[in-house]
């Protein structure tokens, strides 16, 4: 049952785009019609372009979730650190315009291991029999293992 809801909850790939396909105007020259002169515009590649995707390796055998330090920590709320560890592959494309001029482009492949630690507090209350469920993340860290 926790297995099905966490595997709903985190996607086994994820893939964005950042800014990828920006574009800004600049004046391409000038129009006359008659006395009136107005800019000529069109739009070129510009900024720093991101694409990456993100890929759980063998989520079946090497994703492990756990909870540590279970703890009271006051009248109806528990804390405790929820630990996830799993084997990433990561593709990364990052391309960087200057009012269409290409400066760069850089790809990466990597493959990687790393743990997310999230310092979780929740907190229960009873109202009018209606129940309340307050979750909350106190800290979250992040190390990768092998890069």
């Amino acid at each position: 049952m926790c297995a099905d809801l966490i595997e709903q909850a985190i996607p086994c790939e994820y893939e964005k785009r950042k800014d990828w396909g920006r574009t800004k105007k600049i004046t391409n020259g000038i129009r006359s019609d008659g006395w009136n002169l107005s800019r000529r515009k069109r739009a070129v590649k510009h900024g720093l372009w991101k694409h990456y995707k993100v890929r759980l390796v063998e989520p079946e055998e090497k994703f492990e979730i756990r909870v540590d330090s279970l703890r009271n920590s006051g009248p109806g709320c528990a804390a405790f650190t929820l630990v996830m560890i799993a084997d990433l592959e990561a593709w990364v494309r990052a391309k960087s315009y200057q009012y269409a001029i290409h400066l760069i482009g850089l790809e990466i492949e990597s493959e990687t291991s790393f743990v997310l630690a999230l310092d979780c507090e929740v907190e229960l209350s009873l109202n009018l029999g209606i129940a309340k469920i307050a979750p909350r993340i106190v800290d979250a860290r992040l190390q990768l293992q092998e890069f």
